[in-house]
């Protein structure tokens, strides 16, 4: 569920990056928010799609009526899922958390960061809503070409 709110989440660990500037959840907040990566989203989502499958698994075996002898059949099917998924690459193109993903970071989005407007494109997809290494820290000021990172003064 995390990943279907991500922008609320970013919204919210600014708000107090801004609010407890300072303090230790301020600082936790700015960390978050400056050196999350958009590879560490998608592998959010992945493990979201890998956790739903492992729900259906252990819906099985949570089951009272649950038969025994479908057992293996059903282990089997999950692994064959998983291999599909993960090993063959069908996770990008099967509805679940990785293709919602997959395309929020081909899209266009300005994230207001403090006093900076960031935005992302479909040019530099890899950049929203996420800073590039190595990136200066932006001025009072809307960077267009891609989010840089985040300014940490107000």
């Amino acid at each position: 569920r995390l990943v279907g709110k991500i922008l609320g989440v970013f919204q919210t660990a600014e708000k107090v990056r801004i609010l407890r500037a300072g303090r230790k959840e301020g600082k936790s907040a700015s960390d978050f928010v400056s050196k999350f990566t958009p590879e560490e989203l998608v592998m959010l989502a992945m493990m979201g799609d890998a956790a739903d499958e492992a729900y259906v698994l252990t819906v099985f075996f949570d089951s009272e009526e649950a038969d025994v002898s479908l057992q293996a059949d059903e282990v089997a099917v999950f692994a064959e899922t998983c291999e599909h998924l993960f090993v063959a690459g069908a996770v990008v193109d099967t509805l679940g958390y990785t293709s919602f993903v997959l395309k929020l970071l081909k899209q266009t989005r300005v994230l207001n960061v403090g006093k900076v407007l960031t935005c992302g494109s479909k040019s530099h997809p890899s950049f929203w809503p996420f800073p590039p290494p190595g990136a200066p820290a932006p001025s009072d000021r809307v960077v267009a070409a891609g989010v840089t990172r985040r300014s940490t003064h107000e």
